[in-house]
């Protein structure tokens, strides 16, 4: 993959720094219970969210489980 072409020292990513962003299977963390309808039916929303609205929510989850875990 290359990144930014149109910039001076653009190049293709190495294959370390490939390894260090991709998160294929990653969605499965959460998505995996789905087939859990008590605890889905807890934190799903009704309809599909738009990708802003699904970072948002991830992004509430991380704060809501780093307040739970206090200082």
């Amino acid at each position: 993959q290359t990144v930014g072409t149109h910039w001076p020292l653009s190049r293709a990513l190495p294959k370390e720094m490939r390894d260090g962003i991709e998160r294929t299977g990653l969605c499965m963390g959460c998505h995996r219970e789905m087939t859990n309808a008590a605890l889905w039916a807890k934190v799903s929303t009704p309809g599909r969210l738009t990708d802003e609205q699904h970072i948002e929510m991830l992004n509430k989850l991380l704060r809501t489980y780093a307040a739970s875990k206090g200082k």
